[in-house]
Protein backbone atom coordinates (compact mmCIF):
# COMPACT_ATOMS: atom_id res chain seq x y z
CA UNK A 1 0.00 0.00 0.00
CA UNK A 2 1.40 3.37 -1.04
CA UNK A 3 0.34 6.79 0.31
CA UNK A 4 0.88 10.04 -1.58
CA UNK A 5 -0.19 13.65 -1.18
CA UNK A 6 -3.21 14.78 -3.15
CA UNK A 7 -2.76 17.88 -5.29
CA UNK A 8 -5.81 19.58 -6.83
CA UNK A 9 -5.47 22.17 -9.58
CA UNK A 10 -8.44 24.54 -9.49
CA UNK A 11 -9.62 25.73 -12.89
CA UNK A 12 -11.47 29.01 -13.23
CA UNK A 13 -12.73 27.83 -16.60
CA UNK A 14 -11.48 25.66 -19.44
CA UNK A 15 -11.80 28.56 -21.86
CA UNK A 16 -9.67 30.84 -19.71
CA UNK A 17 -7.05 28.12 -19.38
CA UNK A 18 -6.81 27.77 -23.14
CA UNK A 19 -5.92 31.46 -23.42
CA UNK A 20 -3.10 31.32 -20.87
CA UNK A 21 0.43 32.03 -22.03
CA UNK A 22 2.73 29.06 -21.45
CA UNK A 23 6.26 30.12 -20.53
CA UNK A 24 9.01 28.81 -22.81
CA UNK A 25 10.58 25.62 -21.49
CA UNK A 26 7.57 24.58 -19.39
CA UNK A 27 5.01 21.83 -19.88
CA UNK A 28 1.31 21.56 -19.19
CA UNK A 29 -0.89 18.47 -19.47
CA UNK A 30 -3.98 18.46 -21.67
CA UNK A 31 -6.62 15.81 -21.03
CA UNK A 32 -9.96 15.48 -22.79
CA UNK A 33 -13.00 16.10 -20.59
CA UNK A 34 -15.65 15.12 -23.11
CA UNK A 35 -15.47 11.34 -22.65
CA UNK A 36 -16.69 11.10 -19.06
CA UNK A 37 -17.94 7.59 -18.28
CA UNK A 38 -18.36 7.50 -14.48
CA UNK A 39 -19.90 9.89 -11.96
CA UNK A 40 -19.79 9.74 -8.15
CA UNK A 41 -21.71 12.32 -6.12
CA UNK A 42 -20.76 13.82 -2.76
CA UNK A 43 -22.61 16.13 -0.38
CA UNK A 44 -21.44 19.26 -2.20
CA UNK A 45 -20.40 18.17 -5.66
CA UNK A 46 -19.66 15.40 -8.11
CA UNK A 47 -16.56 13.55 -9.25
CA UNK A 48 -16.46 12.74 -12.95
CA UNK A 49 -14.01 10.32 -14.54
CA UNK A 50 -12.85 9.79 -18.10
CA UNK A 51 -10.33 7.31 -19.41
CA UNK A 52 -7.30 9.26 -18.19
CA UNK A 53 -8.59 12.08 -16.06
CA UNK A 54 -10.67 12.94 -13.02
CA UNK A 55 -12.31 16.20 -12.06
CA UNK A 56 -14.55 17.49 -9.29
CA UNK A 57 -17.44 19.87 -9.90
CA UNK A 58 -18.22 21.99 -6.83
CA UNK A 59 -21.95 22.70 -6.71
CA UNK A 60 -21.48 25.77 -4.50
CA UNK A 61 -19.22 27.85 -6.73
CA UNK A 62 -19.28 25.78 -9.97
CA UNK A 63 -15.48 25.47 -9.90
CA UNK A 64 -13.65 22.54 -11.48
CA UNK A 65 -10.82 20.73 -9.72
CA UNK A 66 -8.75 18.56 -12.02
CA UNK A 67 -6.66 15.54 -11.08
CA UNK A 68 -4.60 13.16 -13.21
CA UNK A 69 -1.56 10.93 -12.94
CA UNK A 70 0.59 14.05 -13.11
CA UNK A 71 -1.05 15.21 -9.87
CA UNK A 72 -0.68 11.95 -7.95
CA UNK A 73 -3.08 9.31 -9.29
CA UNK A 74 -1.45 5.88 -9.61
CA UNK A 75 -2.47 5.11 -13.18
CA UNK A 76 -3.95 6.71 -16.28
CA UNK A 77 -6.69 4.36 -17.51
CA UNK A 78 -9.60 4.84 -15.10
CA UNK A 79 -12.29 2.18 -15.42
CA UNK A 80 -14.81 3.38 -12.80
CA UNK A 81 -15.20 5.40 -9.61
CA UNK A 82 -17.44 5.40 -6.52
CA UNK A 83 -17.75 7.57 -3.42
CA UNK A 84 -18.46 6.49 0.15
CA UNK A 85 -20.12 9.45 1.90
CA UNK A 86 -19.85 7.83 5.33
CA UNK A 87 -16.06 7.78 5.27
CA UNK A 88 -15.60 10.60 2.73
CA UNK A 89 -13.56 8.26 0.56
CA UNK A 90 -13.43 8.34 -3.23
CA UNK A 91 -12.51 5.02 -4.84
CA UNK A 92 -10.78 5.25 -8.22
CA UNK A 93 -10.31 1.95 -10.06
CA UNK A 94 -8.17 1.29 -13.13
CA UNK A 95 -8.00 -1.11 -16.06
CA UNK A 96 -5.06 -3.00 -14.55
CA UNK A 97 -6.80 -3.64 -11.21
CA UNK A 98 -5.01 -0.92 -9.23
CA UNK A 99 -7.25 1.03 -6.85
CA UNK A 100 -6.70 4.50 -5.37
CA UNK A 101 -8.43 5.70 -2.21
CA UNK A 102 -8.69 9.50 -2.03
CA UNK A 103 -9.34 10.81 1.48
CA UNK A 104 -8.19 13.77 3.59
CA UNK A 105 -5.94 15.18 0.85
CA UNK A 106 -4.03 11.90 0.46
CA UNK A 107 -4.02 9.09 -2.08
CA UNK A 108 -3.63 5.51 -0.87
CA UNK A 109 -2.70 3.03 -3.60
CA UNK A 110 -4.06 -0.52 -3.30
CA UNK A 111 -2.04 -2.78 -5.62
CA UNK A 112 -3.12 -6.22 -4.37
CA UNK A 113 -5.35 -6.94 -7.37
CA UNK A 114 -2.94 -5.68 -10.03
CA UNK A 115 -0.20 -7.84 -8.49
CA UNK A 116 -2.36 -10.95 -8.09
CA UNK A 117 -1.71 -13.90 -10.44
CA UNK A 118 -5.14 -13.84 -12.10
CA UNK A 119 -5.14 -15.29 -15.62
CA UNK A 120 -8.08 -13.12 -16.67
CA UNK A 121 -8.25 -9.35 -17.02
CA UNK A 122 -8.03 -7.41 -13.74
CA UNK A 123 -10.12 -4.48 -14.93
CA UNK A 124 -12.57 -3.22 -12.27
CA UNK A 125 -16.00 -3.02 -13.94
CA UNK A 126 -18.09 -1.64 -11.08
CA UNK A 127 -17.91 -0.69 -7.39
CA UNK A 128 -20.74 -1.23 -4.90
CA UNK A 129 -20.37 0.10 -1.34
CA UNK A 130 -22.17 -1.27 1.72
CA UNK A 131 -21.34 -0.81 5.41
CA UNK A 132 -17.77 0.30 4.83
CA UNK A 133 -17.02 -2.46 2.33
CA UNK A 134 -16.46 -1.92 -1.39
CA UNK A 135 -17.31 -4.82 -3.69
CA UNK A 136 -15.17 -4.62 -6.83
CA UNK A 137 -16.71 -6.46 -9.78
CA UNK A 138 -14.19 -7.73 -12.33
CA UNK A 139 -13.59 -10.45 -14.96
CA UNK A 140 -12.00 -12.64 -12.27
CA UNK A 141 -14.99 -12.34 -9.89
CA UNK A 142 -15.39 -9.97 -6.94
CA UNK A 143 -12.76 -8.44 -4.66
CA UNK A 144 -13.79 -7.29 -1.17
CA UNK A 145 -12.13 -4.01 -0.12
CA UNK A 146 -12.26 -2.90 3.53
CA UNK A 147 -12.33 0.91 3.40
CA UNK A 148 -11.42 1.39 7.05
CA UNK A 149 -8.41 -0.93 6.96
CA UNK A 150 -7.63 0.10 3.37
CA UNK A 151 -6.93 -3.42 2.24
CA UNK A 152 -8.36 -6.22 0.13
CA UNK A 153 -10.01 -8.64 2.54
CA UNK A 154 -10.67 -11.52 0.11
CA UNK A 155 -11.68 -12.29 -3.47
CA UNK A 156 -14.47 -14.52 -4.76
CA UNK A 157 -12.81 -15.95 -7.88
CA UNK A 158 -14.22 -19.42 -8.55
CA UNK A 159 -17.94 -18.99 -8.07
CA UNK A 160 -19.27 -20.30 -11.38
CA UNK A 161 -21.80 -23.12 -11.70
CA UNK A 162 -19.05 -25.75 -11.43
CA UNK A 163 -16.49 -23.74 -9.49
CA UNK A 164 -14.97 -22.05 -12.52
CA UNK A 165 -14.04 -18.38 -12.85
CA UNK A 166 -17.04 -16.30 -13.87
CA UNK A 167 -16.95 -12.70 -15.10
CA UNK A 168 -18.84 -10.20 -12.95
CA UNK A 169 -20.07 -6.95 -14.51
CA UNK A 170 -21.95 -5.39 -11.60
CA UNK A 171 -23.02 -5.94 -8.01
CA UNK A 172 -25.64 -4.63 -5.61
CA UNK A 173 -26.50 -5.29 -1.96
CA UNK A 174 -30.11 -5.83 -0.91
CA UNK A 175 -31.07 -6.71 2.65
CA UNK A 176 -28.71 -9.53 3.66
CA UNK A 177 -27.37 -10.53 0.24
CA UNK A 178 -24.85 -9.54 -2.40
CA UNK A 179 -26.31 -9.86 -5.91
CA UNK A 180 -24.00 -10.24 -8.90
CA UNK A 181 -24.58 -9.66 -12.60
CA UNK A 182 -22.46 -12.33 -14.27
CA UNK A 183 -21.93 -13.83 -17.70
CA UNK A 184 -23.97 -16.85 -16.53
CA UNK A 185 -26.92 -14.92 -15.11
CA UNK A 186 -27.71 -13.58 -11.64
CA UNK A 187 -26.21 -15.16 -8.52
CA UNK A 188 -26.42 -14.07 -4.89
CA UNK A 189 -24.61 -14.80 -1.65
CA UNK A 190 -25.65 -14.19 1.96
CA UNK A 191 -23.50 -11.58 3.70
CA UNK A 192 -23.27 -13.54 6.91
CA UNK A 193 -19.89 -14.14 8.59
CA UNK A 194 -20.84 -17.79 9.01
CA UNK A 195 -21.25 -18.23 5.23
CA UNK A 196 -18.09 -18.94 3.25
CA UNK A 197 -18.58 -17.18 -0.08
CA UNK A 198 -15.25 -18.50 -1.31
CA UNK A 199 -17.13 -21.79 -1.78
CA UNK A 200 -19.10 -21.67 -5.04
CA UNK A 201 -21.78 -23.98 -3.63
CA UNK A 202 -22.83 -21.24 -1.18
CA UNK A 203 -24.05 -18.96 -3.99
CA UNK A 204 -27.74 -18.96 -4.98
CA UNK A 205 -28.36 -19.17 -8.72
CA UNK A 206 -31.42 -17.71 -10.41
CA UNK A 207 -32.81 -19.71 -13.33
CA UNK A 208 -35.42 -19.30 -16.09
CA UNK A 209 -37.93 -20.89 -13.70
CA UNK A 210 -37.62 -17.70 -11.63
CA UNK A 211 -37.79 -15.44 -14.68
CA UNK A 212 -34.04 -14.85 -15.04
CA UNK A 213 -32.41 -16.35 -18.15
CA UNK A 214 -28.97 -17.91 -17.87
CA UNK A 215 -27.49 -15.23 -20.12
CA UNK A 216 -24.96 -12.44 -19.59
CA UNK A 217 -26.38 -9.83 -17.22
CA UNK A 218 -24.99 -6.30 -17.60
CA UNK A 219 -26.20 -4.81 -14.29
CA UNK A 220 -28.24 -5.36 -11.13
CA UNK A 221 -29.85 -2.61 -9.06
CA UNK A 222 -32.22 -2.21 -6.13
CA UNK A 223 -35.38 -0.13 -6.60
CA UNK A 224 -38.66 -0.05 -4.66
CA UNK A 225 -37.75 -3.08 -2.58
CA UNK A 226 -36.86 -5.25 -5.57
CA UNK A 227 -33.67 -6.34 -7.32
CA UNK A 228 -33.68 -5.54 -11.03
CA UNK A 229 -31.47 -7.21 -13.63
CA UNK A 230 -30.47 -5.68 -16.96
CA UNK A 231 -30.19 -8.21 -19.77
CA UNK A 232 -28.32 -7.37 -22.96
Amino acid sequence: MMIRSLVLIILSSLAAQAQENIPIGTWRTHFGFRDTHSVATTENGAFCAGNNNLFFLDFEDNSLNRLSKVDGLSESLISTIANDNNSSTLIVAYDNGTVDLLKDQTIVEIAAISQAPFSSSKRINHIAIHNGIAYLSAPFGVAVLDLEKQEIREAYTNIGQDGEVVQVAYSSVYQDSLFLATEEGVIAGWLDPSINLLDFTNWRRYTPAQGIPELPISAVAVFNGQVWASIN
